[in-house]
């Protein structure tokens, strides 16, 4: 309230604090004595501007109270309003602003066309407020648009519920996007749907990033070789399922597990060393490791080790891709073996026969006929254990393939079939079997060959066409293999050859001095199986470890 002395000095005040007070409204009454003749004249044209009212006094208290407080009330419902108008302003602002696209549809119509869209809806679909106000928004969809999807945003709208699905739309140039559609209804106080809020976002990018990462997914686990992704310390985050089988650990299940817990200490010390050097330096590493299967089988690995820098908070890591080179590695091997059956032995036999023919030629008229028939038993004897050898390489058909060289056999009894014919072959030689009844294994194709060779090969340690060969057949499940022990009582292998077949090759100071051994030892691994060969108080024991063969019905 103000006085009539008073208001002429302060009426640009208060104008100017009823600017400030809008929208709000500032209520101000003058108060003007009866004495002054006619106030509205006086005073109207500040109504408005300084003043809200003008009330004459003296007057009752009751009146002038209710013109207070109505003027009042006018405050406090302003105040409100204002509030409410600038949440309006705000909400509005967000929504223009708002990065995502925003659009309001009318319920109420019979198209439900949209009444609303921001500038994020222009922006991700193209079209502008003309083109897409008064218009269902189905506008969007077009030719690769899912119609189950079209069909699930329909059902929600007809119930007047909340939906959210990804949908194919298409902008105004025709370009194909993909939209994250999330619809909410809008209800009024009477509980109404009188507006649909719908909300868009374009999510190709995020999209096509998971449609990749599937497909890197896929090839990461369908690929044959071995792959772990490892952290600095070589816990593995991710590994395929080749890795899974190689290392018979499921690393989903046990996702603390470090690759170097499971390897032995050398191996573990390769792989640190190599992983500690890809953090450091960022350069890939090339390793080999050499691991030991529960047959008894040993395959050698490749190993590249690579870096991979990745933005979170995991840091660094190394992805180790294994390539299994055994099959190079053996070939390797045996192309050693070779060389050196040619090299040394064919040699030192060729040299006998040469030299006895030498001799013989040069001396034939001064030998006597002894003489001359021991030099043609060397030569004999030297040429048949060529011929012999030669003919043991080309039965077991070193370069064949091994799925066409193995095949599912009863172990005992072609044990039995063999041992029956060694017996016609070697009179001498005394052979037990003893065993399993039955037992089913992926044997090599020349498996009879293998026992021959095997009982060759100890005949010519004793060095006559006599001694003994005990066969057994253990077959003790859930055990992979089926192992054949073939014992030679009173004989021992030398530690040469025993260190040379464990290893797969010989060095040119250590070699064996036949080639029998070998050609049982890979015969057997081209069935997937392996081979061991141990001295005992008794005497020497080769042992076989066929791959049991899994029987399916029907």
């Amino acid at each position: 309230m103000v006085s009539a002395e008073a208001f002429p000095e302060c009426r640009d005040r208060l104008r100017e604090w009823k600017r400030e007070q809008r929208p709000t409204m500032a209520p101000v009454l003058l108060l003007v004595p009866e004495s002054v003749p006619d106030p509205w004249s006086r005073y109207g044209d500040s109504l408005g501007r300084a003043l809200d009212g003008i009330l004459t006094i003296p007057s009752s208290k009751r009146a002038i109270r209710a013109r207070v407080d109505g003027l009042v009330a006018i405050r406090q419902y302003s105040l409100i309003a204002s509030q409410r108008w600038k949440r309006l302003e705000l909400y509005g602002r967000a929504m223009d602003n708002a990065d995502i696209g925003i659009s309001i549809a009318d319920a109420q119509a019979e198209d439900e066309h949209l009444i609303y869209v921001n500038q994020g809806f222009v922006d991700i679909t193209g079209y502008s407020l003309p083109d897409a106000l008064g218009r269902n928004c189905r506008f969007l969809q077009g030719e690769g648009t899912d119609e189950s999807t079209v069909a699930e945003i329909r059902t929600a709208i007809d119930a007047r519920e909340s939906v959210s699905v990804v949908i194919r739309n298409y902008r105004r140039d025709g370009e194909a996007f993909w939209n994250q559609l999330d619809i909410v209804p809008v209800y009024d106080d009477a509980g109404t749907v009188t507006h649909f809020l719908g909300f868009q976002q374009d999510v190709t990018e995020q999209i096509e990033r998971k449609r990749l990462l599937e497909q890197y997914e896929h090839v990461f686990e369908s690929v044959s070789d071995p792959v772990v992704v490892l952290r600095a310390d070589t816990t593995v985050v991710h590994a395929n399922a080749a890795a899974t089988d190689v290392f018979e650990v499921d690393f989903r299940a046990t996702p603390t597990t470090a690759l170097t817990d499971i390897l032995p200490s050398e191996q573990a010390s390769v792989v640190r060393r190599a992983c500690r050097v890809v953090v450091e330096t960022g350069r890939t590493q090339e390793r080999e490791l050499t691991l030991t299967l529960p047959t008894g089988q040993s395959r050698t690995f490749q190993v590249k080790f690579e870096h991979e820098s990745v933005s979170d908070s995991a840091g660094d890591r190394v992805i180790a891709i294994a390539r299994d080179i055994s099959a190079i590695r053996a070939q390797q091997g045996r192309l050693t073996v070779l060389d050196r059956v040619l090299r040394h032995n064919f040699r030192n036999k060729l040299t006998v026969v040469s030299g006895r023919a030498e001799h013989v030629a040069a001396n034939a008229e001064e030998m006597d006929p002894a003489s001359i028939s021991e030099a043609a038993e060397a030569i004999q004897t030297a040429s048949d254990e060529l011929l012999d050898t030669a003919d043991a390489v080309r039965q077991f058909h070193l370069g064949s393939d091994p799925d066409q060289s193995s095949v599912p056999l009863d172990v005992p009894t072609l044990v039995r079939s063999a041992v029956g014919d060694l017996r016609a072959v070697y009179p001498g030689v005394e052979f037990t079997v003893a065993g399993a009844p039955a037992a089913s294994a992926i044997c090599p194709a020349q498996l009879e060959l293998c026992l021959e060779q095997l009982v060759e090969h100890a005949v010519g340690k004793w060095g006559a066409p006599a001694g003994q060969v005990s066969l057994q057949v253990t077959d003790e499940p859930p055990s992979p293999s089926v192992e054949l022990a073939v014992r030679f009582p009173g004989m021992a292998f030398s530690e040469i050859e025993r260190s040379a077949l464990d290893a797969g090759s010989e060095s040119p100071l250590e070699h064996t001095q036949g080639i029998r051994l070998w050609l049982v030892k890979w015969a057997v691994e081209n069935a997937g199986g392996g081979l061991s060969v141990e001295n005992t108080d008794d005497g020497g024991v080769v042992t076989l470890y066929l791959r049991r063969s899994v029987e399916t019905d029907g």
